[in-house]
């Protein structure tokens, strides 16, 4: 019983060190050729995390969920994306909506 338990927690550690790595290493086919910081604009009436370009823009992401790990308020981070067709937002600080393909956290 006791081997069972010291294997069974051995295999959840195991685990949890693959999911750290996946988290800091490129998780998209395409390259991260942008750069940007995440920004919490919740203080604004319907807004969320929104990406602050290099060059000023703010993106949202229609994919955050996917990307919740690399997409941590204050992370500067290198991505890729797509852009989305235009959507109904109350936001309206945002300069476009994007589907993230490549994110990662700059060092």
């Amino acid at each position: 019983m006791r081997k069972h338990i010291i294997l069974t927690l051995s295999f959840m550690y195991f685990l949890v060190l693959l999911a750290c790595n996946t988290q800091k290493k490129n998780l998209g086919d395409e390259k991260c050729t942008h750069s940007g910081e995440v920004k919490d604009y919740s203080e604004l009436d319907g807004c969320k995390i929104l990406i602050l370009t290099s060059e000023g823009k703010k993106l949202s992401p229609i994919n955050f969920d996917q990307w919740a790990a690399v997409l941590q308020v204050g992370n500067k981070i290198s991505f890729g994306y797509k852009e989305a067709e235009p959507m109904m937002s109350i936001c309206m600080v945002e300069d476009g909506f994007i589907e993230i393909t490549c994110a990662v956290i700059q060092e």
